[in-house]
């Protein structure tokens, strides 16, 4: 360890960038020549056991702030303009899926009447 004990050096830096549960395949990705002696090691140090502690918790806050996000109009009407706007070769000249992105809009949008019957001869 260099210096201080809060400061990790690199090798500490890529064994906490590395850990994803396992301590010795950590220490094998971050290069250490006897991974099964030096994650022991590597997990007695406070500074390093704290970066990892840090490290989990920006993952389950970025984790939760993903599934948290609510999906809006625009989210789902600018997705279906994506899939809309696929080329033909994309979908095998089946326009198919284009055709009921497009459809899926005009229903979001209003412009599209509930009684209407479909393109396909379903009722809406």
């Amino acid at each position: 360890m260099q210096g201080s004990r809060n400061i990790l050096s690199q090798r500490h830096l890529a064994f906490v960038a590395a850990h994803i549960g396992n301590d010795t395949e950590a220490a094998r990705a971050a290069g250490y020549k006897n991974p099964g002696r030096s994650a022991p090691r590597l997990m007695a140090k406070p500074a390093v056991r704290q970066a990892i502690k840090e490290k989990q918790k920006a993952i389950i806050k970025a984790s939760g702030a993903k599934i948290g996000r609510r999906l809006t109009k625009t989210d789902v009407v600018a997705r279906l303009l994506e899939l809309a706007k696929l080329p033909p070769q994309c979908t095998r000249g089946n326009l198919m899926g284009q055709l009921n992105a497009l459809e899926a809009i005009a229903r979001i949008e209003g412009f599209w009447p509930q009684e209407a019957v479909g393109t396909y001869g379903r009722k809406a």
